[in-house]
């Protein structure tokens, strides 16, 4: 029972990092808008009477952000070995 408090840190640093890489992402889409419609990956929409560039491949600022995330979680969600020289349990694995 003493170990709950501890077991739920994992939980709130992976809550924390979810939301700082939403963020992230909010603010990097923007930013990079610009440099995606310079390095010709946009589209027209042909429905619209304005000919006005939008930017394409957008999903890779979201994709790149995911993966740097998962990359991080990993010693999140082992912590509590890491910091208390626990071996890891194979079957739980």
């Amino acid at each position: 029972m003493d170990q709950l408090p501890f077991q739920s840190l994992p939980l709130c640093g992976i809550l924390a990092m979810s939301i700082c890489t939403y963020f992230a992402t909010l603010s990097l889409i923007p930013v990079l808008r610009e440099k995606f419609i310079k390095a010709n990956l946009f589209g027209i929409d042909m429905n619209k009477k304005t000919h006005k560039k939008i930017p394409e491949a957008m999903g890779i600022i979201s994709g790149g952000t995911f993966l740097i995330t998962m990359f991080l979680f990993i010693p999140v969600r082992f912590s509590y070995y890491i910091f208390n020289d626990v071996n890891l349990p194979r079957n739980e694995v």
